[in-house]
């Protein structure tokens, strides 16, 4: 599967800029806990529809960090997963505790001012855990993506903060 990474990331920033979000991005603490929240939710969803938006969601809050640290994901390689395998093996760990553990990861980067390339890293782990999750649930990334993202572009401007403002057509 193709996904066209920065044209995901660059629908992304157009609309937290054009739904009144950009400001949310100068808190990486809050995005960190926005991510744990998105997995939580995935879990407990219900039916397969709720799963493929929450599994949608996360891609896109991982697009965040992307944006808030400037990424250029054309240049970064997501082959390299030798990480999840060790998980699996070693822990046990199942498509999800490899997304909390990258998760974490990138929450120990920014508590202990490792710098933006272990951000980066994390963020890349991140994101391949989210293609392994959606792999096994037989996800279509750019079908769930986009699906979501017509939902989000449908929506008044900062919605669900208590703020929200009609659409402007």
């Amino acid at each position: 599967m193709h996904l066209n990474w920065n044209a995901m990331r660059d629908e992304v920033n157009d609309l937290l800029d054009t739904k009144g979000f950009k400001e949310s991005l100068n808190n990486k603490w809050q995005l960190a806990a926005l991510l744990h929240t998105e997995v939580v939710e995935l879990q407990l969803a219900d039916n397969t529809d709720e799963e493929e938006l929450e599994l949608a969601d996360l891609f896109i809050r991982a697009l965040n960090l992307v944006i808030a640290n400037d990424m250029d994901l054309s240049q970064c390689d997501f082959s390299d997963t030798s990480w999840m395998t060790l998980l699996k093996q070693n822990r046990d760990f199942r498509a999800v505790d490899c997304l909390n553990y990258a998760i974490v990861q990138y929450t120990e980067a920014i508590k202990k001012h490792k710098g933006l390339t272990e951000e980066n890293h994390s963020i890349i782990m991140i994101l391949q855990a989210l293609i392994q999750y959606a792999d096994i649930l037989g996800l279509d990334i750019n079908h769930i993506f986009r699906r979501k993202m017509d939902i989000n572009w449908g929506r008044p401007y900062r919605y669900g903060t208590g703020m929200e403002e009609p659409a402007y057509s």
